[in-house]
């Protein structure tokens, strides 16, 4: 009450919002992660001011590919496009044969709200809306963990990457019926090129070598460098006489490289073994008997690939 008896005017507050929260400044990244499936953990940013999309499926006829055999070719197109005043994104399966999957249910197409989780056949991945520090925080964070699992020289995968992932292939390929099969190579005279040449035309050699592997296996295929110039390559869903194929693709791709690049009158050759893993076997007695082959590819001459007796007589001999 005032002095009259009447009542206080009634004070009205207001609450004035910062104009970067009001008009919402803090860029959102959309992004698509594997969350599980291969390449776990690997992202794709879309371009957040602007329309565009990514088709996910497992060869190259997808624009981001993940080689797992629940997958089809092109499984499934993202698409951040704009409703109206805002973006939103898009999923649309694209007939594939396995179907995709919004919380359980098949779709055929929809829009995703952001943390949304997508299983296209056994591979599920994640939509979600990140800023920039948190892609930078995510990105420091793979790269460490990557540190450990990618070989510096060659960018092959190292032996610690192997040893969590063996198993887990293992075991896939026995439940899902499907051959694998062990590389070992050797690349020739090594040891000759570090003792006349020196070591860091040695580590000229190794990365080339890391580079031309990488390009003649398929993504869903495993080279880690397994010693100094030993590299084990592990190929599911390929037999015995496949594998082989690949041994052969690779040894000539080695002895066609240019080595003119790295030093005048260097000569490059890799010699290789191939076994095809028996149900049950361990990672040692496959790797002894890919290290028999190599061996006698070795004595025979080197520059040549040549395969474990047994996976060709007890295993099928066509893909």
């Amino acid at each position: 009450m005032n002095e009259k008896g009447g009542k206080e005017p009634r004070v009205q507050t207001q609450i004035i919002v910062p104009k970067k929260a009001a008009t919402g400044s803090v860029q959102l990244v959309p992004t698509l992660q594997v969350v599980e499936g291969p390449r776990m953990g690997s992202l794709h940013r879309f371009r957040p001011n602007e329309e565009n999309s990514v088709t996910v499926g497992r060869t190259a006829d997808a624009q981001f590919v993940l080689a797992h055999p629940t997958l089809s070719r092109c499984h499934a197109k993202f698409t951040w496009m704009r409703v109206g005043t805002e973006f939103h994104m898009l999923i649309e399966d694209l007939g594939s044969t396995n179907g995709t999957s919004l919380d359980g249910k098949k779709i055929d197409s929809t829009f995703l709200k952001d943390g949304d989780r997508v299983s296209l056949g056994d591979v599920i991945l994640r939509f979600q809306k990140l800023s920039a520090c948190e892609l930078a925080e995510r990105d420091r964070l793979i790269a460490k963990a990557t540190a450990a699992e990618v070989d510096q020289l060659t960018g092959l995968g190292t032996r610690r990457y192997m040893e969590e992932h063996v198993p887990k292939l293992f075991s896939e390929c026995e439940a899902r019926g499907m051959p694998l099969s062990l590389l070992v190579l050797d690349l020739d005279h090594f040891k000759r090129v570090n003792d006349t040449l020196g070591h860091q035309i040695g580590d000229e050699v190794l990365r080339a070598a890391g580079r031309i592997i990488v390009t003649q296996i398929r993504a869903s295929d495993t080279a880690i460098r397994y010693g100094g110039e030993e590299v084990v390559v592990f190929l599911p869903g390929s037999p015995v006489m496949g594998a082989r194929l690949v041994a052969e693709r690779l040894r000539c791709a080695i002895a066609a490289f240019n080595t003119a690049t790295i030093s005048a009158g260097l000569k490059l050759s890799v010699s290789i073994g191939v076994a095809q893993r028996f149900d049950g076997e361990s990672f040692g007695d496959l790797l002894k008997r890919a290290d028999d082959a190599l061996y006698r590819a070795k004595h025979a001459g080197r520059n040549r690939v040549e395969a474990d007796v047994r996976s060709s007589a007890e295993r099928p001999t066509t893909q």
